[in-house]
């Protein structure tokens, strides 16, 4: 086995590991909802949040990583927990 293709594995095996460890994120003030979550960058250890606003259809995104506990987006405040810590 050569290097690259050593080097390619592990970062295919961290990149899984980190889909695995999906984190959990919650709106305080409850009027705003998760749409979807999706796993980004090559070793994904960052996530992008689709939300949008209760009766609303429009959506927008914000990105964690794993050192993000909460945030603000406008006026909405979340917090994030992550599995394992």
């Amino acid at each position: 086995m050569g290097f690259w293709t050593f080097l390619a594995g592990g970062v295919a095996a961290t990149k899984a590991k980190n889909m695995l460890t999906r984190p959990s994120v919650n709106f305080i003030s409850g009027d705003c909802e998760i749409v979807s979550m999706e796993n980004i960058g090559i070793v994904g250890t960052e996530w992008r949040i689709w939300y949008r606003k209760k009766g609303s259809s429009s959506r927008s995104s914000f990105t964690v990583k794993k050192s993000t506990r909460s945030g603000n987006v406008g006026s909405a405040k979340y917090e994030v927990f992550w599995p394992g810590k």
